[in-house]
């Protein structure tokens, strides 16, 4: 598979603001036996074209799936909302690794309390959110990629359709 991405289209406003904030962001890759990696992402950007976006994760917990990026910079990315199941995921193929900004951090951790926000809302405790996202971003990295192609997976009878964001 060649990693040259179609030409880039603008993400729609609306997509821009879902994927930003409140969602799950989940990020997968896979090694040349076809081996899935996947890590959940702690946040998200999008460049100011909206063409690219960035996500952003552990570099210390997720080695296999960088690993994976290097040799072959395949990934996709799903972003989905806890309390209403809607949810987009994005492939690409010219993902590349990078540190982060000054900036970056400022990003994680706006996204982390907009997330502990929504699983809060369906009912999860404090506890339980302070868990599963982290509390320092000292070791994170950011991925780059230039989506080329976008799918619906909220669950119901599109799941799986290509779509225009």
């Amino acid at each position: 598979m060649e990693n040259t991405p179609t030409p880039a289209h603008r993400i729609d406003q609306d997509t821009a603001e879902f994927i930003q904030q409140f969602v799950s962001i989940n990020v997968a890759t896979r090694n040349r036996e076809n081996c899935p990696s996947v890590a959940r992402a702690t946040g998200c950007s999008i460049s100011p074209d909206r063409n690219r976006l960035t996500i952003y994760l552990s570099n210390m917990h997720n080695q296999a799936l960088l690993d994976n990026l290097r040799d072959n910079q395949q990934l996709a990315v799903v972003f989905s909302r806890p309390s209403t199941h809607r949810t987009i995921q994005f492939k690409g193929n010219d993902a590349q690794i990078r540190p982060l900004t000054p900036s970056d951090p400022l990003l994680i951790r706006a996204y982390i309390e907009s997330f502990q926000q929504e699983i809060r809302s369906i009912g999860f405790p404090q506890a339980f959110c302070e868990a599963i996202l982290p509390s320092e971003v000292n070791d994170f990295i950011a991925i780059d990629f230039t989506p080329d192609r976008a799918y619906s997976q909220t669950p119901g009878p599109n799941a799986g359709k290509k779509i225009d964001v």
